[in-house]
C-alpha cells in the first residue's frame, strides 16, 4: 500500500457575508489563517473576525460555517469601539481533501498540492528475499560445546583447589602490640592537613578513638561502647589505671567531646598538645601487667555496667555521646 500525504497552501481574504437565505447583510467576517504551508491533516490557527453595528446584532455563530474543515474551538473575544462590536473567534482546524477547498461564504480558498516525492501511483518495491530459516541445530551444537567446556574447567578448577589446600599455608605476621598500633596512628593524625571545620571534626573523632580502641585492647575495659562520663566514673577505670592517667584521660576525652558535640573551636597547638598527652597515656601504661583472670573480670564488669546504662537510656528515654 502506498502512503499518501499532503501540504495545505491557505490564504484568506476579508469580505462581507453574501449567500442565499443569509441574515448577515449587516455583518463583516474576515477568515485569518497563516501564510506558510501546513501538513494535510495537522492542526493549523484560524480565526474568525466579525464585527457589526452594536444597535443591530449579530444572529449566533455557528462552527459549522466552517466545513468541511474540522475545527475545535479555543478562545471568544469581543471588544466594542465606534459603536462597533468586533468578536474574534480563535479555532484549531485541520483539513482533509485531495483537492481544492473553497468556503465562498468566507472567501476562504485551501489548495492541497502533494508532497510525495515519487509521481502519483508509483508502486513499492516488492521486499527481498525472505530470510533463512533460524539455524536451531547450529545452535544446539554450540550450546552442547559450551556445556562440555564449563563442565571441563570446573572440573580443572576442583582440583587446582584441592591441591592448594595441601599446600600448607605461610605463617600469619607477627601481630603489632597494641601500643605500637596506637602510636603509629597518632603519628599519622599529627600529620593531618586541616581545612575546615569538617576536617577538625574528623580529626577529633579519631583522636578520641585511638585511645579509646587501646584502652579496650590493652587493659580490657569496653571504652568505645560507652560515652566519657560512663567510663570514667566506671569501677574497672578506678581499679586498671592509676589516678594520674585517669585525670590525663579525663581531659583528653572532655576535650574531644567538647569539639565534636559541642563545636568548640581549637588551635593547632592544642590539637599537638592533645596528641602529646594521648601519646604520654599510651607510653606509661605499656607496660601495665594485667593477668588473664584480671582482664576477664574487667571486661565481664564493663559488660554488665553498659547492660545497666543502656537500660537506664531506654527508661529514661536519654543517651550519652560517644
Amino acid at each position: 500500500m502506498i502512503a499518501a500525504a499532503a501540504i495545505l497552501f491557505i490564504y484568506s481574504q476579508s469580505a462581507p457575508a453574501s449567500g442565499p437565505a443569509s441574515n448577515l447583510a449587516s455583518v463583516e467576517i474576515e477568515a485569518r489563517a497563516p501564510d506558510n504551508a501546513v501538513k494535510f491533516g495537522a492542526p493549523f490557527p484560524l480565526e474568525i473576525v466579525r464585527t457589526w453595528d452594536e444597535r443591530d446584532p449579530a444572529p449566533p455563530w455557528r462552527d459549522s460555517a466552517l466545513a468541511p474543515l474540522v475545527v475545535t474551538a479555543r478562545d471568544v473575544k469581543q471588544s466594542a469601539a465606534n459603536h462597533k462590536i468586533t468578536e474574534t473567534r480563535s479555532f484549531e482546524a485541520r483539513a482533509f481533501a485531495r483537492d481544492e477547498l473553497n468556503i465562498p461564504e468566507l472567501h476562504l480558498h485551501v489548495k492541497i498540492a502533494s508532497a510525495l516525492d515519487d509521481p502519483a501511483g508509483a508502486v513499492e518495491e516488492p521486499p527481498g528475499p525472505l530470510p533463512a530459516p533460524f539455524p536451531w541445530r547450529t545452535i544446539i551444537i554450540i550450546s552442547a560445546i559450551a556445556a562440555a567446556a564449563a563442565a571441563l574447567g570446573y572440573y580443572i578448577y576442583t582440583i587446582l583447589k584441592k591441591r592448594a589446600a595441601m599446600v600448607p599455608a605461610a605463617p600469619a605476621a607477627p601481630r603489632i602490640p597494641a601500643p605500637d598500633r596506637a602510636l603509629a596512628r597518632l603519628a599519622q593524625l599529627r600529620k593531618m592537613q586541616l581545612f575546615d571545620d569538617e576536617s577538625v571534626q574528623r580529626f577529633y573523632v579519631e583522636a578520641s578513638s585511638i585511645v579509646r580502641e587501646y584502652l579496650e585492647e590493652q587493659l580490657g575495659v569496653r571504652a568505645p561502647e560507652m560515652t566519657t562520663e560512663e567510663f570514667l566514673t566506671a569501677p574497672q577505670t578506678s581499679r586498671l589505671l592509676q589516678s594520674q592517667h585517669r585525670a590525663l584521660l579525663s581531659d583528653y576525652l572532655m576535650h574531644c567531646d567538647l569539639v565534636k558535640f559541642a563545636r568548640q573551636s581549637s588551635s593547632a597547638a592544642e590539637r599537638d598538645r592533645l596528641i602529646g598527652c594521648a601519646e604520654r597515656l599510651v607510653q606509661e601504661t605499656r607496660q601495665a601487667n594485667f593477668s588473664s583472670a584480671e582482664a576477664a573480670v574487667a571486661s565481664e564488669t564493663a559488660a554488665a555496667s553498659i547492660v545497666e546504662t543502656d537500660s537506664a537510656r531506654v527508661a529514661a528515654g536519654t543517651g550519652g555521646a560517644r
